[in-house]
């Protein structure tokens, strides 16, 4: 009986004797076939395969003849059935198995062998994680930025208040009043509300409050005059010579 076998990708190939079979170096896993099977079969599960190819004396390759078809009368093949679908161990082939063991060993020591060299790139410690540095103009900028925050606190905190130049400018304005009156250049509609100085603040003293500092101005001799400047929690008067 002839039979058929299932190469490595699958296909069927054959038909071939017993002594082919031998020769081919199938092994008990490998699939065969012949005319009337209804399906593939294992070599190891066919007696007559297992008993003259597997298991065969020395003296087979010799008496088991070679079966041919006369060419007076072509001898039509059987049309082997569909292969299993799942995958089967095909005939096995010493040195071409050697020879892809070896080829699969070098491919996947060159898969999942890393090259030494190449390092997976690491955050610098430098820099956290989601806390971008300031770049150094950043930095300057919040600087600078602080400390005019600061300035501008500590000047409006300290601005002298109305009272404060009350206080300060009293002495100055007192003294140029005086002055004017004994230079004998003033009339009595000159200081309508009195030459004191309580009732020259009270009806013309102004007070300017521009948060970071204050200045204040006094109407004398119906004409407007500067009169102080406060910062910092001084006050600075003009000279009774300007008034």
């Amino acid at each position: 009986m002839e039979y058929y076998v299932l190469d490595h990708n699958n296909r069927p190939l054959g038909p071939f004797s017993l002594l082919k079979l031998r020769q081919m170096g199938i092994n008990r896993k490998s699939y065969v076939w012949a005319q009337g099977w209804s399906q593939w079969l294992r070599a190891g599960d066919v007696e007559e395969i297992n008993k003259y190819v597997l298991h065969a004396p020395t003296d087979f390759l010799t008496a088991q003849p070679t079966l041919s078809v006369s060419p007076a009368q072509p001898k039509q093949q059987p049309e082997p059935p569909k292969a299993p679908s799942v995958h089967q161990p095909a005939v096995s082939h010493p040195e071409q198995d050697k020879t892809q063991q070896q080829d699969q060993s070098r491919t996947i020591s060159f898969v999942y062998n890393p090259t030494p060299d190449k390092k997976t790139p690491t955050s610098s410690p430098s820099t956290p994680v989601g806390k971008p540095a300031l770049s150094k103009r950043n930095r300057h900028l919040l600087t600078w930025a602080t400390i005019i925050f600061a300035l501008v606190c500590l000047l409006t905190s300290t601005n002298p208040n109305i009272f404060a130049h009350r206080r300060e400018a009293r002495e100055v304005v007192e003294e140029a009043v005086q002055a004017d009156i004994s230079s004998g250049n003033t009339s009595g509609t000159d200081y309508p509300n009195g030459t004191s100085v309580d009732n020259i603040f009270d009806a013309s003293l102004v007070y300017h409050n521009y948060y970071i500092f204050s200045t204040t101005t006094v109407q004398l001799r119906r004409t407007t005059h500067f009169l102080s400047l406060g910062i910092l929690g001084q006050v600075f008067t003009v000279s009774p010579d300007m008034l």
